[in-house]
């Protein structure tokens, strides 16, 4: 079992926090930041630790929710699945992938099954099997892959293949969340922001944030991906989750006669 030096970012969050209350923000945007701040310190704290700590805002906090202390708080925050994304890709760089997981991910050529990422072949996976830390999930990151034959000579991984990565991780979280293997999601909107060259032949992570509800819907996933404690890139997918394969297919039906009357009534 991974045991982590959960001190390490025990005084990221109290600077956190005290920062928030210095600038003494009352606004809604402000308060969910702050919110879903101590949903996702969850795995990476002592929760005991940050309760010693007289602050006003956890107490503005449990006062809102009806609550006595932080674990109680988290458990009561629930996911805005359509707004959230906005407010945690703000956040995310506050949660550096701890040094153990990096270390136990970093010697794994591991890779998860190819079930997890809808692939025939194993040799098409780009990620090892996650560390779960809270809401978190660490997937060690591969180079190469069957599907893609880039036909020139490139020092870095190309985007084509970054995305992949990061679709695949995306993907295997929704399973981790509760969606059956043969759900499907359908990709609504995504964001990606490249900031860094991913160097070959080099470990690199992708850290994914998931909120998905394990019966479908509307869901999203904000993620990080990290080198050499680099940012690389950063970004969300949003997506419709449909829970197995039978839910999808009833919605393409519907989709498919609601089309057909269309071009009837034309």
């Amino acid at each position: 079992m991974l045991t982590l030096n959960k001190s390490e970012i025990e005084q990221q969050v109290l600077n956190f926090i005290s920062k928030n209350e210095k600038e003494e923000e009352d606004s809604s945007d402000d308060l969910r930041e702050i919110e879903l701040f101590c949903k996702c310190m969850l795995g990476y704290v002592d929760l005991e630790s940050i309760e010693k700590y007289e602050c006003s805002l956890l107490n503005k906090l449990y006062q809102k929710y009806q609550v006595n202390n932080l674990a109680e708080l988290i458990h009561q925050i629930k996911w805005n699945y359509k707004q959230d994304f906005k407010t945690l890709i703000r956040i995310i760089d506050h949660f550096p992938i701890p040094k153990e997981v990096e270390e136990q991910l970093r010697y794994t050529d591991d890779r998860i099954d190819q079930a997890f990422v809808h692939k025939k072949s194993h040799s098409n996976v780009l990620l090892s099997h996650p560390i779960r830390v809270g809401h978190t999930l660490f997937y060690r990151n591969f180079d190469q892959s069957d599907e893609f034959i880039i036909d020139h000579s490139s020092d870095h991984l190309e985007g084509i293949v970054l995305f992949e990565v990061i679709r695949q991780a995306g993907l295997a979280s929704t399973h981790h969340c509760g969606i059956a293997m043969d759900g499907v999601s359908v990709i609504l909107e995504s964001d990606i922001q490249y900031q860094n060259y991913i160097e070959l032949n080099v470990p690199y992570y992708t850290q994914c944030i998931p909120a998905i509800r394990s019966n479908g819907g509307i869901g999203f996933s904000v993620f990080r991906v990290i080198q050499n404690d680099m940012v690389c890139a950063k970004g969300f997918f949003r997506a419709l989750v449909y829970k197995d394969r039978v839910a999808y297919e009833k919605q393409r039906l519907k989709l498919a006669e609601s089309d057909f009357k269309k071009t009837m009534q034309n």
